[in-house]
């Protein structure tokens, strides 16, 4: 196994471990909070797998854990995890095998952006796959709206034009990601910030 570190946030480093048959990445910080609670992910695996057959909206509580499978779309099921006062949104991947590469796309795209203070990314924390079909994305909980649904509002034409020039330069700076929609980003109106939260690139190099 080889283990080696990517840029992540500005003041952090993305461990990042690979194999033949699984690659894991993931922040100090997560790792900092898994050590707190051992075995959380066996937990959180077999109460997702218990919620997969459920219908949106159903939730399940175990040991101070708790589970809400809040959505399915064409690519993934995505859950809320909230534990030891702290919640987390978690991607299963459905047959992209992109858990992984999101953690690097991440990194790339937050190094395009650079110091920008409207546009941010979501607090990525773990990307995994493995040759088993297993992938999986996790992230900080965003309590934000959809870009596309706020955009739906009765917004007035000085706004419609700040956040239009906002996506501007999201479109123009990832222009080789792709995906890159108002369905694939928050906005955050308190601090006039686009959020984006769905990421994908595949040549990294």
């Amino acid at each position: 196994e080889t283990c080696n570190s990517l840029s992540n946030h500005a003041e952090d480093k993305l461990i990042n471990k690979e194999t033949e048959s699984r690659s894991l990445a993931y922040t100090p910080e997560l790792k900092a909070s898994l050590d707190i609670r051992p075995g959380i992910i066996k937990q959180v695996l077999k109460l997702v797998k218990t919620l997969e057959s459920q219908p949106e909206g159903a939730s399940v509580e175990e040991n101070g854990l708790t589970i809400t499978y809040f959505q399915k779309r064409n690519w993934s099921q995505n859950f809320k995890v909230a534990s030891l006062g702290e919640t987390y949104f978690v991607r299963k991947e459905l047959g992209r095998g992109t858990g992984h590469k999101a953690m690097g796309s991440f990194a790339e795209a937050q190094r395009r952006i650079g110091d920008r203070n409207d546009v941010r990314l979501i607090d990525s924390q773990l990307g995994y796959t493995d040759n088993q079909g297993n992938d999986y994305f996790v992230a900080k909980w965003e309590n934000l709206p959809v870009m596309a649904d706020y955009l739906s509002q009765d917004l007035s034409d000085t706004e419609r034009e700040e956040i239009a020039e906002k996506l501007g330069f999201v479109y123009d700076t990832l222009a080789d990601y792709k995906d890159v929609t108002t369905s694939n980003m928050f906005y955050d109106p308190e601090h006039k910030q686009v959020v984006l939260f769905d990421l994908e690139k595949e040549d990294l190099s």
